[in-house]
C-alpha cells in the first residue's frame, strides 16, 4: 500500500482494468496535498477507470459512545467520497476483540444496521469484510442490506472474493 491514489489509478489503467477499488485513505491523503473531489473524479475518468467500491472503515461494529460518534461521523464523509467517485458500496471491515459473546453479535448487528442506515441515503451500500471465521455470516442473518465479503487481503483467495464484480474477464469486475 505504498501508492498513492493517482499512482493506482495510472496502474490500473495501463494494467486494461476498467474498474477498482479506491483506497479511501489515499483518497483524503491525495485531498491533503491539494486534490480535490472533482480532481479526483477527473483522474478516473481521464483513465478510464470506474470505481465501483471504496474501502475502507473501521469502528462500525463494536464502538459505542464518543467513538461511536466519531465513527459515524467519518463513515458518513467516506461514502460521500465514495459515492462522488461513484462507488456504491463502501468496505466495513470486522474489529477483532476478544471474548466474543453473543452480547457482541447482538451489538455488532445493531451498530451494523444503523450504518447501513447512514448511508442508505447517499446511495451507498455496505458490505462487511471479514475473514472466514470473524462472523460475517452471522451479522449478515441479522442485519438487512449489508453483504459479506471475504476479501483478497484477508485469504489472497479471488475464487471466494464476494465483494469482486463477477464477470467473464477479471480486469472488468
Amino acid at each position: 500500500m505504498t501508492t498513492d491514489f493517482p499512482t493506482d489509478v495510472r496502474a490500473y489503467a495501463d494494467a486494461g482494468f476498467e474498474s477498482m477499488e479506491v483506497w479511501l485513505a489515499k483518497v483524503e491523503q491525495y485531498f491533503s496535498e491539494g486534490g480535490s473531489i472533482d480532481s479526483a473524479a477527473a483522474l478516473l475518468q481521464q483513465a478510464g477507470i470506474r470505481a465501483v467500491s471504496a474501502c475502507a472503515q473501521g469502528d462500525i461494529l463494536l464502538s459505542d459512545g464518543e467513538a461511536r460518534h466519531e465513527a459515524l461521523a467519518q463513515l458518513r464523509r467516506r461514502a460521500g467520497i465514495a459515492r462522488a467517485l461513484g462507488a456504491d458500496t463502501l468496505i466495513v471491515y470486522s474489529e477483532s476483540p476478544q471474548g466474543v459473546t453473543e452480547a457482541s453479535y447482538a451489538l455488532a448487528a445493531r451498530n451494523l444496521a444503523e450504518a447501513c442506515d447512514v448511508v442508505a441515503d447517499l446511495g451507498v451500500t455496505i458490505e462487511l469484510a471479514c475473514g472466514r471465521d470473524e462472523g460475517g455470516g452471522a451479522l449478515r442473518a441479522r442485519v438487512r442490506n449489508v453483504g459479506v465479503g471475504e476479501g483478497t487481503l484477508h485469504r489472497f483467495d479471488l475464487a471466494r472474493t464476494a465483494h469482486l464484480r463477477v464477470g467473464t474477464d477479471p480486469r472488468r469486475w
